[in-house]
């Protein structure tokens, strides 16, 4: 089985009331120009495909990010509980050791 690619040309021959008389001219391509619509519709889609893996993968990157950031807070967060608390029973500890100083 073998294809044509074929495409079609028009000439106005007439305007008469917006419409339009039209001849279809059958227009055969050259071996050349098929390559040449080949690579270009090849190379569109390339790019097109490209570009919509990179927005993906920047989008995927990004909420990496926020969840990393979020992992880093909550553990900020715990490490700053407990200085917190570590202080407080240092507090406590010398409370009780100026109270005992003080009732010697």
């Amino acid at each position: 089985m073998h294809f044509h690619c074929i495409s079609y040309k028009y000439s106005v021959l007439q305007s008469f009331n917006n419409y339009h008389i039209v001849i279809l001219n059958k227009v055969s391509m050259s071996l050349a120009s098929k390559v040449v619509l080949t690579l270009s519709c090849t190379g569109t889609i390339g790019i097109i495909a490209y570009v919509h893996y990179k927005q993906q993968y920047e989008q995927e990157q990004l909420h990496v990010g926020v969840i990393r950031d979020q992992e880093n807070q909550e553990r900020r967060k715990r490490e700053n509980i407990y200085l917190l608390e570590k202080q407080a029973s240092l507090t406590e500890e010398l409370r009780r050791a100026e109270g005992e100083k003080i009732s010697s």
